[in-house]
């Protein structure tokens, strides 16, 4: 009778051993799924442009004709695609300002600035344009908006014809006498502002770096590689060092 009393103890504590193990197996499994769920999520989610072959030059700290001339370079190598630049990528933290009407001192709402890009950005980062336009030759005060940009500025006013042509003002953009007007030329597809872990979810707003716009920051020359190779990427990087031969710029890095 006590070795049969002994045995059943022992089988007992073992069970229990068995099931803590199974749950923790399970846990881990579970803890391990959830894991690859969102590398899955994060890699694969659609950010709203095009980032596959996407190459940027930092050029922030170097002058204005020089970008020129990297960009002329680069844009004849024969495995580029497109070239052009900004001011802001959109995967960085971008600043804000606040919107504004004419004759209303109220500021309505912020929103994202990613000032100004060049000629063909919406075209090499294949970001739609859903109404209006990309900005024309002469894009002085002119200014792209995001969708949800849209949706926000129509609770303020009784524009029920739409947003294409009417003027609003941006701080930080209106001059010394605060009086510069922005006519917005089109609505682009809403991008992902931040990365898919933190994403900034203001209106973003778009200028044209063709115009002399204030501020006119130039930060970036984005790159569109038609095929990605080591070789391709020391031929960008071969061109910067024979410009910028002191080393005043951050060579180029993939998106």
């Amino acid at each position: 009778s006590a070795f049969r009393r002994y045995k059943e103890n022992s089988r007992r504590w073992k069970y229990i051993l068995l099931f803590v193990q199974f749950a923790a197996s399970a846990f881990f499994i579970s803890l391990l799924a959830i894991i690859i769920m969102q590398y899955r999520y994060i890699t694969n989610a659609n950010p709203g442009y095009a980032y596959n072959n996407l190459f940027y030059i930092n050029v922030g700290d170097v002058y204005s004709e020089k970008k020129d001339v990297i960009m002329s370079e680069v844009e004849s190598l024969p495995c580029v695609d497109k070239v052009t630049y900004c001011a802001t990528l959109p995967f960085s933290a971008g600043s804000g300002n606040n919107i504004m009407l004419e004759g209303d001192p109220r500021e309505l709402f912020n929103i994202v600035d990613l000032y100004n890009v060049g000629k063909g950005y919406f075209d090499l980062m294949e970001i739609p344009v859903l109404q209006g336009r990309v900005f024309s030759d002469n894009a002085s005060n002119e200014v792209m908006v995001s969708e949800s940009f849209v949706e926000k500025i129509l609770n303020f006013t009784h524009w029920q014809d739409g947003v294409i042509g009417k003027q609003v003002h941006v701080t930080e953009h209106m001059g010394a006498d605060s009086s510069v007007n922005f006519t917005i030329c089109g609505v682009y597809k809403e991008i992902v502002v931040g990365n898919n872990i933190n994403i900034d979810k203001r209106p973003s707003v778009i200028f044209s770096g063709e115009a002399n716009t204030a501020p006119n920051h130039i930060n970036y020359i984005l790159v569109k590689f038609k095929e990605v190779t080591p070789d391709n990427i020391e031929a960008i990087n071969n061109i910067l060092r024979r410009i910028s031969p002191d080393g005043d710029m951050a060579y180029s890095y993939s998106i």
